[in-house]
């Protein structure tokens, strides 16, 4: 299973990206925080449990070209009613993103995660 989402990124975003601008990666980053789809990228991971995530920064690279990739710590938050007890996770995903620069939409792709098959009787 490998997940994906578009965002819309800023015309000073793409504007950064086609003059390969140094800080290219840090209008990506606020774009990034600006959208909440990235914390719906990584709940469709999880049954579409509650996620809260930090991007980090650091390992954001993107090129002239807009493609890239980062990573993203997030935690997994579960709670389970009738056994009255609250559950986190903590996981991190490297994600890739291309950015359009004609239409200034921006594709994340999440690490793709093999599926189990049913078991067979």
């Amino acid at each position: 299973m490998q997940e994906q989402i578009n965002i819309m990124v800023s015309s000073g975003c793409v504007d950064a990206i086609k003059n390969d601008d140094a800080d290219r990666s840090d209008r990506l980053n606020d774009d990034l925080k600006s959208s909440n789809s990235l914390g719906g990228l990584l709940s469709s991971y999880h049954k579409g449990a509650n996620i809260s995530y930090e991007i980090d920064h650091s390992s954001l690279d993107l090129d002239n070209q807009g493609v890239g990739l980062f990573r993203v710590d997030y935690i997994v938050h579960k709670y389970s009613g009738c056994k009255d007890k609250d559950l986190d996770e903590e996981h991190e995903m490297t994600v890739n993103v291309v950015v359009n620069l004609t239409t200034h939409e921006a594709t994340l792709l999440g690490e793709n995660i093999p599926e189990r098959d049913p078991d067979e009787f």
